[in-house]
């Protein structure tokens, strides 16, 4: 999503998620126009023309897999195979505690 996707149209704030763009009601819109005044990150010579409304730290770049605590025994075997399901290393400890609980 990006700042083109912020209307401004007959004194009210729409957002373009699809066609028609939908209201944003106060106080959100408020502080939706403060974020894009006041976006993180855009300093750096990648960020410094940004459109995105969230602009990333490394955008493009791939995060690096951190290791997970293993399960104990056999079932760190069967945890290992849903680890593609999560995305946070703190997902994938919570599974092995769940599955260590069971």
């Amino acid at each position: 999503m990006t700042t083109d996707d912020v209307v401004h149209a007959n004194y009210q704030i729409r957002l373009r998620l699809g066609e028609p763009p939908s209201p944003v009601p106060e106080p959100f819109a408020e502080l939706l126009l403060a974020w894009i005044d006041n976006r993180d990150n855009m300093n750096t010579a990648a960020n410094r023309d940004s459109r995105w409304l969230f602009p990333g730290r490394r955008a493009g770049a791939m995060t690096v897999r951190r290791p997970c605590p293993p399960a104990p025994g056999l079932l760190e075997e069967y945890a290992a195979r849903f680890d593609d399901l999560f995305v946070s290393l703190a997902q994938r400890h919570g599974f092995r505690e769940y599955l260590t609980a069971c």
